[in-house]
């Protein structure tokens, strides 16, 4: 089985969490949704923002940081994959975007899929994968943050790659973030050698999580509650 084939993977929600369904799975087989694990661990930096800022301050700024954001992310993702836009990007959009292509083309970035579901039947979790292709000459998971590049994008990719090795078998998968800064000041790339830690560092937030609601998890009859 390829990942780049269509998965039958669809987001759902509960009162309590995201979530993802595999065809007509009951709710207690649910996957839990990697982004939603990954809550549970909260930097300094972001627990002193909540701290210093009032909730609708907060949501404004996640209002329009995410609008940008998301269309940044998109025009990435198309070009990447080879689907350029045909108007040029809109302003203020232009300066981040052209950040992008001087990255893309020193690092020989290109994508073979997009947008694509992952996930584990041994942990009971999936997630939705940005790009699967090449940067730098080698295979790649690819993961494109348009904000802040959290230590926490390593651990996302790993519980990708992760899922992706227990679908399809060894492979040699580099995991890789590209920053593409929304203020057009900047764009880095991040390639995480350390794999196994990051996964380790996942795999302990998947546990918390488990921990932190066993209760409503057990009501719910969640199959991968004590894995």
């Amino acid at each position: 089985m390829s990942v780049t084939a269509l998965v039958s993977l669809e987001r759902v929600s509960d009162e309590d969490f995201r979530w993802y369904k595999l065809g007509d799975d009951p709710p207690e087989k649910w996957f839990i949704s990697v982004t939603e694990v990954l809550q549970v661990a909260v930097d300094k930096r972001l627990q002193s923002y909540m701290q210093r800022t009032s909730a609708a301050q907060q949501e404004r700024t996640k209002e329009t940081t995410t609008n940008i954001g998301s269309e940044l992310h998109d025009l990435i993702e198309k070009d990447a994959y080879g689907q350029p836009n045909e108007d040029p990007p809109r302003d203020p959009l232009k300066a981040a975007f052209d950040q992008w292509l001087k990255l893309k083309t020193e690092h020989k970035i290109h994508a073979d899929a997009v947008e694509f579901g992952v996930f584990s039947r041994k942990h009971g979790y999936a997630g939705t994968a940005d790009m699967l292709g090449t940067c730098d000459g080698k295979r790649c998971l690819l993961d494109v943050k348009t904000g802040y590049l959290s230590v926490k994008s390593g651990w996302q990719l790993a519980g990708y790659k992760n899922a992706m090795l227990e679908m399809e078998g060894p492979q040699d998968l580099d995991i890789v973030a590209i920053q593409v800064k929304r203020d057009g000041s900047g764009a880095q790339i991040y390639n995480y050698s350390h794999y196994d830690w990051c996964l380790q560092c996942f795999l302990s937030c998947l546990q918390i999580w488990r921990g932190l609601y066993f209760y409503q998890l057990q009501k719910k009859g969640w199959c991968w509650l004590k894995t």
